[in-house]
């Protein structure tokens, strides 16, 4: 004789061993009473959910902010040779990320690969946890700053000059003038 459920979503053998597969059990908000109530799944849970929000932060942050200093020295008429850097800059958006990842992959090896050949020291960037991590920003910034400078370019080229001279003209330095005329400007298109 078989008990039919033992109200954790199993059938019970004669012997009380609980039987699989069991089936759904509805348990509300309990899962998530227990990441706050159980320290076992709490001290993993914390961690790994900090990360998780530091990292698309930080990551973010780092891409438009190398996506926007890359684009306004580009956007500088005095500067030489513009459409070879645009290109040169533009190459980690072509490459698929898949390639990308596996080549940095082997560039980051501990044993052989090419950054610890140039440095002279077996770092061991994809086994230490915090090197890890490092690295992992490291690579979605090369990954990821192209796309920011693209869009910067097509939004500092949109922003009239005779805004940026009119501050020049009213006294306002290059750093102000890009404080509160261009970046203004540059956000609400971005």
């Amino acid at each position: 004789v078989y008990k039919a459920d033992d109200e954790r979503g199993n059938f019970m053998s004669p012997t009380g061993e609980p039987l699989n597969p069991g089936w759904r059990v509805m348990v509300g908000g309990a899962n998530y009473l227990s990441l706050i109530t159980d320290a076992t799944i709490r001290s993993r849970f914390l961690p790994i959910a900090a990360w998780t929000f530091f990292f698309a932060i930080a990551t973010t942050f780092l891409n438009f902010a190398m996506g926007l200093l890359l684009a306004l020295v580009l956007n500088e008429r005095r500067m030489r040779g513009q459409k070879i850097y645009r290109l040169l800059l533009i190459i980690p958006y072509g490459l698929p990320g898949i390639l990308t990842t596996l080549i940095w992959k082997g560039m980051l090896n501990t044993d052989f690969g090419l950054i610890n050949q140039i440095i002279g020291s077996p770092i061991p960037w994809l086994t230490d946890p915090w090197l890890a991590k490092l690295s992992i920003l490291l690579v979605n910034l090369w990954m990821g700053f192209p796309y920011f400078f693209l869009v910067c370019s097509g939004a500092l080229t949109a922003i009239p000059a005779d805004l940026k001279e009119a501050a020049f003209v009213d006294g306002a330095s290059g750093s102000y003038a890009f404080r509160t005329v261009v970046l203004p400007l540059l956000l609400v298109a971005t």
